[in-house]
């Protein structure tokens, strides 16, 4: 039978063994300080998909030489329900052995910080079926004018068609931001979270499942800008990180059995 000082010893043994084998890997998905030169293209690490042919000109997507990505869109470029239009997406592939658990995070400013009615810009998902019957998975972005019963300047978390959650800016916060932007996967299920303040503290907005996404799997994040109506758009992207949320490992998991193990022989020693 264990004495009390020696269970007591092995039971911080235990503790201290589960908080200390929590695996980190390093992310594959490519953070982003925008630090090229003025008019620079995006990295080659991203993939820009901007179709032509608004009637309005085409989009434009550059680093401003300032630490920031520039999105410039012409009015009438959106992508919505099954509409996949002319807004444009800069994204890059999940690799295939990117762990289920991760996050990405931006700073945007939404034109200049000033309101232009109908536009947005922020985070966005690309999912198995984009390519055919809708034109994104997810969207978190910082929105210019009422949509779904939001107010003037909101954030919206989005699938297509539908917004799932909103907030609306108090007024006493920039009307084009900036605004804090994440989005954590955790296995099939993505959560949508905001700051107006800083990266380092969070508020979540809301989440949704693969199986209400039409069973779609992530296969590209990244940030995009709309401006759907008369107004055209600016979305100006400060950084773009990725990092992982770190999962217990094996090692852990052992100490939390052994744990148990302890407890049920301290209960039976006390009977």
């Amino acid at each position: 039978m264990f004495s009390k000082s020696k269970l007591s010893f092995l039971l911080l043994a235990v503790v201290a063994a589960t908080a200390s084998t929590a695996v980190t890997k390093a992310s594959t998905i490519q953070s982003d300080q925008f630090t090229g030169s003025a008019g620079s293209a995006p990295n080659s690490f991203w993939t820009l998909s901007a179709p032509t042919g608004n009637a309005n000109g085409p989009a434009s997507v550059f680093q401003d030489g300032n630490g920031n990505l520039e999105m410039n869109v012409p009015a009438g470029s959106d992508a919505w329900k099954y509409n996949r239009s002319y807004a444009p997406f800069l994204t890059q592939v999940v690799p295939t052995g990117e762990p289920s658990n991760y996050e990405i995070d931006t700073e945007v400013t939404m034109n200049g910080g000033n309101a232009n009615t109908n536009t947005i810009g922020g985070l966005i998902v690309l999912g198995t079926t984009n390519n055919g019957t809708y034109p994104f998975t997810v969207s978190l972005g910082l929105q210019n004018g009422s949509t779904f019963g939001a107010g003037n300047t909101s954030i919206q978390f989005q699938v297509p068609g539908d917004t799932l959650d909103f907030f609306n800016l108090p007024s006493s916060a920039p009307t084009g931001g900036p605004v804090y932007l994440q989005l954590v996967r955790s296995g099939d299920t993505w959560t949508a979270n905001y700051s107006l303040t800083s990266a380092n503290s969070w508020t979540e907005l809301g989440s949704v499942t693969d199986a209400n996404l039409n069973g779609q799997n992530s296969t590209s994040v990244g940030l995009f800008t709309k401006a759907w109506s008369t107004n055209s758009a600016i979305g100006t992207f400060s950084y773009f990180n990725s990092s992982v949320v770190p999962e217990p490992s094996s090692l852990g998991v052992l100490a939390v059995g052994g744990l148990s193990l302890l407890l049920v022989a301290r209960r039976r020693q006390s009977a």
